[in-house]
């Protein structure tokens, strides 16, 4: 979703990529935001088969995790 631009600096995803539609329902869930996300997104059909799911979090302590799931 996010990537190099050639000089070193990440570019920020398109807002159409951002997967935002469980806050109002569901709040911010900690540790299953990211799956109740890719239920989301698989559920209504938005990957096909060959893309790429980024999951990115930061949390405190200047945690930071990331994983790309492919369908």
């Amino acid at each position: 979703m996010c990537g190099p631009r050639g000089d070193g600096i990440l570019a920020r995803p398109p807002a159409r990529k951002l997967v935002l539609d469980n806050l109002p329902v569901v709040r911010h869930s900690f540790r299953p935001d990211a799956f109740i996300n890719h239920h989301t997104v698989t559920t209504r059909g938005l990957l096909r088969q060959g893309d790429r799911y980024l999951i990115a979090a930061a949390g405190l302590g200047a945690t930071l995790s990331a994983m790309v799931l492919e369908p």
